[in-house]
C-alpha cells in the first residue's frame, strides 16, 4: 500500500509542476501589465497656468493696491499638491513686484500653506500687492493708475502628487502676458 501512496503523490507533484510551467508565463505577463499600469499612473502631466487678471483695487497719492489672479488647471487623473507659486510682475517690462503664494513644505512638524488641486479641476489663486510710488516704478506709475499697462509675469510652480511621499517634486517655469 505504501507503493500506491507514493505513486499517487508523485503523480500529483508532477501535475502541479506541469501546471506551474503552463501558467507561469501568463502569470508573469499579468504581473508585468499591472506594473506598467502603476508606472503610467505616476506620470504627472504639467499643470496649465493662466494669468486671469491684474486689477488696480485702490490708488492714493503715493500707494496703490493691486490684485493678481492666476488660474491653474490640473489635467491629471489624480489630485496634485501645489506647494508654491513664485512670480515676478512686470508692467511695461519694468519689474514692479516679486512675490509668492503658498510655501514649501519643510519637515513634518511645521504647518505648511499649500493647495490641493483635485483631478481635472481648476484653482484660482489671488495675491494683493501694495505698491509705493518710488524711483523704481515712477516710469510706470501713471500707467498703473490709468490701468493702461501691459502686464507680464514670469514665475515657477512647485507641485507633486497628492501624497507627499509618492512621486517626485515637479517644477514648471512660466511666462504669461495680459
Amino acid at each position: 500500500m505504501n507503493n500506491k501512496l507514493w505513486l499517487w503523490l508523485s503523480i500529483i507533484v508532477l501535475a502541479v509542476i506541469a501546471l506551474i510551467f503552463t501558467f507561469s508565463d501568463s502569470l508573469f505577463h499579468y504581473i508585468e501589465q499591472q506594473n506598467d499600469v502603476a508606472d503610467r499612473n505616476d506620470v504627472i502631466l504639467p499643470l496649465d497656468i493662466n494669468l486671469e487678471e491684474v486689477n488696480v483695487l485702490s490708488v492714493s497719492n503715493n500707494t496703490s493696491v493691486l490684485e493678481i489672479k492666476f488660474k491653474i488647471h490640473n489635467p491629471n487623473t489624480r489630485s496634485i499638491i501645489l506647494q508654491i507659486l513664485k512670480y515676478e510682475l512686470y508692467g511695461n517690462d519694468i519689474l514692479i513686484h516679486a512675490g509668492q503664494i503658498g510655501e514649501r513644505m519643510i519637515g513634518m512638524l511645521s504647518a505648511s500653506n499649500y493647495f490641493t488641486i483635485l483631478n481635472n479641476n481648476d484653482l484660482v489663486l489671488k495675491d494683493k500687492i501694495k505698491l509705493h510710488n518710488n524711483s523704481q516704478i515712477e516710469d510706470v506709475w501713471d500707467y498703473v493708475i490709468d490701468s493702461d499697462i501691459t502686464w507680464h509675469v514670469k514665475g515657477k510652480l512647485f507641485f507633486n502628487l497628492s501624497s507627499m511621499t509618492s512621486g517626485a517634486e515637479n517644477e514648471i517655469d512660466f511666462e504669461l502676458y495680459k
